[in-house]
């Protein structure tokens, strides 16, 4: 746990335009002094507000805004392996692969290196132990992917 670290807050109405986005999200990490935490990490997981088979304004997360991010991400580092997951929508009342598909998330994987589209409620899972500060025992389900 970092101690001393003071708080940062962004307020900024996200561009529309792709381009613009990626240099606000650019701005916000060096902000936020992210770029050497991407620089070192092995993988990264985004996990997109996915709430509706289709794109839906104020609903569902923009492809665009998640290509902008692994895009910026690739800028900082170019080897680690970006995965982008979401499960079962609306109590599994759609298919989330058909949403991957239907929003055009699976080019993201053609377009860029080491990503990978993925359903999370079709791959295998595993309970994990997790031991708190305050000593609580808590379990969790991991990914075994």
């Amino acid at each position: 746990m970092v101690k001393n670290k003071k708080s940062t807050v962004i307020v900024e109405k996200l561009d529309e335009n792709s381009n613009y986005l990626k240099s606000q999200l650019s701005r916000s990490f060096t902000s936020l002094s992210l770029n050497e935490d991407f620089d070192k990490a092995n993988a990264i997981f985004i996990k997109p507000n996915l709430t509706y088979p289709s794109f839906r304004r104020g609903v569902t997360t923009r492809k665009e805004f998640i290509e902008s991010l692994v895009a910026v991400l690739r800028e900082i580092n170019g080897r680690t392996k970006i995965y982008i997951g979401e499960g079962e929508g609306g109590y599994n009342s759609f298919s989330m692969t058909e949403a991957f598909k239907n929003m055009g998330f699976f080019e993201l994987e053609k377009k860029f290196p080491q990503v990978k589209v993925i359903n999370l409620s079709k791959i295998p899972s595993r309970e994990v132990e997790i031991e708190t500060a305050k000593g609580e025992k808590i379990y969790r389900k991991d990914l075994e992917y």
